[in-house]
C-alpha cells in the first residue's frame, strides 16, 4: 500500500495544515485582546490574578485542561489531515504513476479504479476513456502497418522478378520507411 501514497506530499500537507491551525489560533487570541474593550480586558486579567491568588490549584487545573484540549485538537487535526491526504493525495499519486508508464509507451495498463468515495473518480473515468481511445488507435496503426508490410512483401516479390535498379532502390527506401514505422510502433505496448 506504500506505492499508493506520495509520502512527501502527505508530510508537507500535514505540516502546512498544522502550521495554519497554529497561526489561526494565535490570530484568534490576538483578535480577542484587540476586540475586547480595555476595561473588560483589565477585568479579565485581574480575574486571572484573583483566581491565581485565591485558588492556585485552579490555575494548574486550567493549564492541564487547556493542554489536554490542545493535544486533542492536535490529534483530531492530524487525523483529519491524514484522511484528506489519503482521499486526494493517494489517487493523484496513483494517476501520476500511470501517466509515467504511458510516457514510456505502456498503453497496456489496467484501467484506474479508485475507492467508492474518492473525489477523483470522474478524473479516473476520463483517464480510462482516453487510454482506451489511445489503445484503439495504436491497435489500428499496428494493423495498418501489418497490411502495408504484407503489400510491400508482395510488391517486393513481383519486383524481384523484374530486376530493375530503380524499382529495387524504391523498394529499399520503402523497406527502410517500414522499419522506421515498426521501430516507432514497437515502443508502445497495447
Amino acid at each position: 500500500m506504500d506505492d499508493y501514497f506520495d509520502n512527501r506530499f502527505r508530510k508537507r500537507f500535514i505540516v502546512r495544515f498544522i502550521v495554519g491551525m497554529v497561526l489561526i489560533s494565535l490570530a484568534s487570541y490576538l483578535l480577542f485582546f484587540a476586540i475586547i474593550p480595555k476595561e473588560a480586558a483589565s477585568r479579565y486579567v485581574s480575574l486571572i490574578y484573583y483566581l491565581h491568588d485565591t485558588h492556585e490549584n485552579l490555575v494548574a487545573i486550567l493549564l492541564v485542561v487547556g493542554l489536554f484540549e490542545a493535544v486533542l485538537a492536535l490529534l483530531f487535526t492530524l487525523l483529519l489531515v491524514l484522511l484528506i491526504s489519503h482521499k486526494v493525495g493517494g489517487p493523484m499519486y496513483k494517476l501520476r504513476q500511470n501517466i509515467e508508464q504511458m510516457t514510456k509507451g505502456n498503453l497496456g495498463l489496467a484501467d484506474i479504479s479508485f475507492r467508492d468515495r474518492d473525489q477523483v473518480q470522474t478524473l479516473a473515468a476520463r483517464f480510462n476513456a482516453m487510454l482506451g481511445i489511445w489503445r484503439d488507435q495504436m491497435k489500428e496503426l499496428k494493423d495498418s502497418y501489418c497490411m502495408v508490410e504484407a503489400k510491400m512483401n508482395l510488391l517486393e516479390k513481383s519486383c524481384l522478378q523484374d530486376q530493375s535498379a530503380d524499382k529495387a532502390l524504391m523498394i529499399a527506401r520503402m523497406r527502410h520507411d517500414l522499419e522506421k514505422m515498426q521501430n516507432a510502433l514497437g515502443r508502445f505496448t497495447v
